[in-house]
């Protein structure tokens, strides 16, 4: 498994880009759950990437869910208040 860390690294981002899509297409399903894909993406990764591209797997999953699923949408991390920041960490 360790052998080839580009590989490691480079399915893990194949990982988050087809758990992203999926999401995406179900998207009027999956209105109440905006990471879904975030769960599946860094699961897989785990279980198939090891720990560094599952950190990697984490955080590409979650900037793009944040990106397309959360409102206001085509932003990341938008806060406006410091009761949002405590609620984003």
């Amino acid at each position: 498994m360790h052998a080839y860390p580009v590989r490691r690294y480079g399915l893990a981002i194949a990982i988050v880009c087809g758990s992203v899509a999926v999401r995406y297409v179900l998207g009027s399903i999956l209105t109440t759950l905006p990471f879904s894909a975030c769960f599946v993406a860094v699961t897989l990764a785990a279980r198939f990437c090891g720990p560094g591209p599952t950190v990697l797997a984490f955080v590409t999953s979650f900037l793009a869910c944040d990106y397309l699923f959360m409102s206001p949408r085509g932003s990341v991390l938008t806060v406006t208040t410091v009761a949002e920041a405590v609620q984003v960490v």
